[in-house]
């Protein structure tokens, strides 16, 4: 199932001691995601011998299960959210209709404007091999016309 991290203390004094009886233990298990989350362990009771002196099947309760991916193996999202896994043909379609009913929902409640994203956009001019840019201005110099001008 995993490697245990934390254990309440009850739990831990019962494990150390080894006697007593609890209802239920509280244990922080370390889970890998490639593995299934289990709904029951066999737990086996040893002696200082390490003996096996008997064996009981435990159902397992978790407060919490975070979502898994069957495709990628890992936590926190699930195989409809994958973004590795390939979609199918209608599962695109979905898609698409779904982005087209947003579009025109979020067209509507804003009357038709468009929000604007990204202001500061800084348009750069690119100088040709033979071009030279002048400070402070706008308008570049082929070297033909420079040498025209300098003199």
């Amino acid at each position: 199932m995993g490697r245990p991290k934390i254990m309440d203390q009850v739990t831990a004094s019962m494990c150390q001691m080894g006697i007593g009886k609890i209802s239920y233990a509280r244990v922080l298990v370390n889970v890998e995601a490639v593995k299934e989350l289990k709904s029951a362990i066999k737990i086996e009771y040893v002696d200082k011998g390490k003996n096996v002196k008997g064996s009981k099947e435990v159902q397992v309760e978790y407060e919490w299960k975070p979502k898994r991916c069957s495709h990628c193996m890992v936590f926190w999202h699930n195989v409809d959210k994958c973004k590795v896994r390939n979609r199918t043909e209608s599962e695109i379609k979905e898609q698409n209709a779904e982005a087209e009913k947003l579009k025109t929902k979020q067209y509507m409640q804003n009357d038709g404007f468009i929000d604007v994203q990204q202001k500061k956009v800084i348009a750069t001019h690119k100088l040709r091999p033979n071009e030279i840019a002048t400070y402070k201005s706008t308008r570049t110099y082929t070297n033909r016309n420079l040498l025209n001008y300098r003199n």
